[in-house]
């Protein structure tokens, strides 16, 4: 079986060009970029979408990198194996978020889904052709790679200074803060309610920890009253405060 074939068994993809009805894509399409209208009108034509269920596999590591992706719906990870068959998560993409933003020529990382996803693909090159042509388009896609960097960066600080709990305090507040900003359900006396749609294991090999390290500290963060939970996929973050003093005291 070639690789496209393959591909093509891991995604049912629906180009969006055979469609009658618009497709379902985020509010802000073409990757948050904001182009002019000409431009954003061809980034439409050019679109296609893919549909994952649960632990597909949307891309192998050493894969030609030929298509950008925005997630509309859904969460991702992107996985990475170390030499002696650890698995190390070095981001979890969740909609909105972009896949494929590159400049070399093959994926550096895997891309499984967590949660059944939907996401808009570009083709690579013509994406790049349409980037290079529209300054909006440009200054936004400088902006997202900024965030990526800063995102990096945070991230080393994350695993190279911090402790167990102050790891898992900063992904906490990680998710409470995108909740927050996606206007996230807050409970009656002013808990913030974060979805975790990863398991233990997916937050473990994010954090560099083991799954029973991770549900030791989830545990002693209840018995301290600092989240409580309400589904085995979501938590309510009681005490922020308390929380970021716990995130920082590495900082």
């Amino acid at each position: 079986m070639t690789q496209a074939l393959a591909y093509q068994e891991k995604a049912r993809i629906a180009p969006v060009a055979s469609q009658r009805e618009p497709v379902s894509t985020p509010r802000k399409p073409a990757l948050h970029i904001v182009g002019g209208q000409s431009v954003n009108a061809q980034l439409q034509q050019i679109a296609s979408v893919v549909h994952l269920e649960r632990e597909e596999t949307l891309l192998d590591e050493g894969d030609p990198a030929d298509h950008v992706y925005q997630v509309a719906r859904g969460t991702l990870r992107a996985v990475k194996l170390l030499p002696d068959g650890r698995r190390c998560i070095t981001k979890f993409i969740h909609a909105g978020d972009h896949v494929g933003l590159s400049q070399v020529d093959t994926y550096s990382f895997s891309i499984e889904a967590v949660t059944d996803a939907t996401l808009v693909r570009y083709p690579r090159r013509r994406f790049q052709a349409l980037l290079q042509s529209d300054a909006k388009l440009m200054h936004s896609f400088y902006a997202i790679m900024c965030d990526e960097l800063a995102a990096t960066q945070d991230r080393m600080l994350l695993l190279g200074r911090k402790s167990a709990s102050e790891r898992l305090a900063s992904f906490l507040l990680n998710m409470a803060m995108r909740s927050v900003k996606s206007e996230g359900a807050m409970t009656e006396d002013g808990g913030i309610i974060v979805e975790l749609p990863m398991s233990r294991a997916d937050i473990a090999d994010y954090l560099g920890l083991t799954i029973e390290t991770v549900s030791r500290l989830i545990s002693k963060l209840r018995a301290q009253r600092i989240i409580t939970l309400r589904k085995a996929q979501e938590i309510v973050l009681l005490r922020r405060d308390l929380l970021e003093e716990m995130s920082e005291a590495a900082a």
